[in-house]
């Protein structure tokens, strides 16, 4: 199912100047993919989370952005209704 996604904020980009060996992925390793659970790093500016729109706004954009991820992991969107699997 194609959807379209409005995220004005939305710019995804490679973080070149931390990687693995920067120990940046302690976490995803010790509690996703030591339990074979999905796992993703999503950094988010600070000035991008000024307020609590600027909040509200941001999560939308990760849901709208995740949501299709998951479904392809075989997930059901929370928003139709479906069951929550994580």
């Amino acid at each position: 199912m194609s959807r379209k996604i409005t995220a004005p904020f939305q710019s995804v980009d490679i973080h070149n100047r931390t990687g693995r060996g920067d120990g940046v992925t302690h976490s995803l390793k010790l509690h996703g993919i030591s339990n074979g659970l999905a796992n993703v790093m999503i950094e988010i500016r600070n000035d991008l989370l000024a307020t609590p729109d600027d909040e509200a706004i941001m999560a939308e954009e990760l849901f709208q952005l995740v949501c299709p991820a998951l479904e392809t992991l075989g997930f059901e969107d929370p928003r139709w209704g479906g069951e929550r699997d994580a």
